[in-house]
C-alpha cells in the first residue's frame, strides 16, 4: 500500500459531496488499541450506536453501553433472523462474518446514493484530522466506500488495493484495516434508497431530527460484506471528535 496507514488507534473520516453542497453522512473507521477491532459508524452518532467487527468474530451492531444506559433500549418483537430472543439488548443485530481471501475480509460496504444525499450542515471541526471528500454519485450510480480488515501479518507483505483508497490504520498483531471507494452503476439499488427514505420521511424523520434509522442489509447467505445504506437523515446535534 502506497497510502501513509494512520498508527494503532487511529480514525477514518470519509464523506461524499463537499461540505457546502449536497453531501452525504460523515462516516468513521475507528482501529482498536487492544486488539485487531474495528468500530464503524456515522460520525454524528458513534456516541450511540456502531457496528463493532471484533477479532473474535462476534460482529454486531449495537448501542453504546453509554447510550443504552440512558435510554434503555425495548424489544416487543423478535424476528429470529435479525436477533435471538435472549441477546444482549444492546444488540440491534449480528452480523454475518465473511470468508477471509487471500488475508483479507470485506467487512462492510457503505452506499451512498443521489437520492439519500442531504444539504449541507454545521460539523464540529475535527482536531488534528480532516475528512477525505469525494464525488457524490449522480443519477444511477452509486459510491462505495468498502472496508477491509487483514489477517495478521499484513504489514510483512505488500498488498495492492486496484481501487482508490481513502486511508489505512494500523492495528495490532501487524495487521491493517483498510477503507477503499468505488463508483457503480446500480439503478435498482438507487431506487432502493429513494423509496426507503420516503418510507422513513413519511413516518416523521428527518435530517434535523435527534435520531437517524438504518438500512442495513445483512447478505446471510453468501460472501457479500454487510451493507449500510446512506439514508441522508443524519443527525447533527452531537457528533464525537
Amino acid at each position: 500500500m502506497t497510502t501513509a496507514p494512520l498508527p494503532i488507534g487511529g480514525k477514518i473520516r470519509f464523506a461524499a459531496g463537499a461540505s457546502n453542497a449536497l453531501r452525504s453522512s460523515t462516516w468513521m473507521v475507528v482501529g482498536g488499541t487492544n486488539g485487531r477491532d474495528v468500530y464503524v459508524g456515522m460520525r454524528s452518532q458513534l456516541h450511540e450506536m456502531k457496528v463493532s467487527l471484533h477479532a473474535s468474530g462476534k460482529w454486531r451492531l449495537a448501542l453504546t453501553e453509554d447510550f443504552a444506559k440512558t435510554e434503555p433500549p425495548t424489544w416487543n418483537e423478535v424476528d429470529p433472523e435479525i436477533r435471538s430472543a435472549d441477546e444482549d439488548p444492546r444488540v440491534v443485530t449480528r452480523l454475518p462474518v465473511p470468508p477471509e481471501i487471500d488475508g483479507w475480509q470485506h467487512a462492510i460496504d457503505i452506499v451512498i446514493t443521489e437520492p439519500g444525499l442531504q444539504t449541507p450542515f454545521r460539523e464540529k471541526r475535527v482536531k488534528g484530522s480532516s475528512v477525505s471528500w469525494w464525488p457524490a454519485p449522480k443519477g444511477q450510480f452509486i459510491r462505495v466506500f468498502g472496508i477491509y480488515i487483514s489477517n495478521a501479518g499484513a504489514q510483512d507483505r505488500e498488498t495492492h488495493f486496484n481501487d482508490p483508497v481513502v486511508g489505512v490504520i494500523k492495528m495490532p498483531s501487524r495487521s491493517y484495516v483498510v477503507v477503499v471507494t468505488k463508483v457503480f452503476h446500480h439503478p435498482a439499488l438507487v431506487n432502493l434508497v429513494r423509496e426507503t427514505r420516503k418510507d422513513f420521511e413519511d413516518a416523521g424523520f428527518r435530517q434535523d431530527g435527534a435520531s437517524s434509522p438504518f438500512l442495513l442489509r445483512l447478505n446471510r447467505g453468501n460472501d457479500n460484506p454487510a451493507t449500510i445504506f446512506d439514508l441522508g437523515l443524519d443527525p447533527t446535534a452531537h457528533a464525537p471528535e
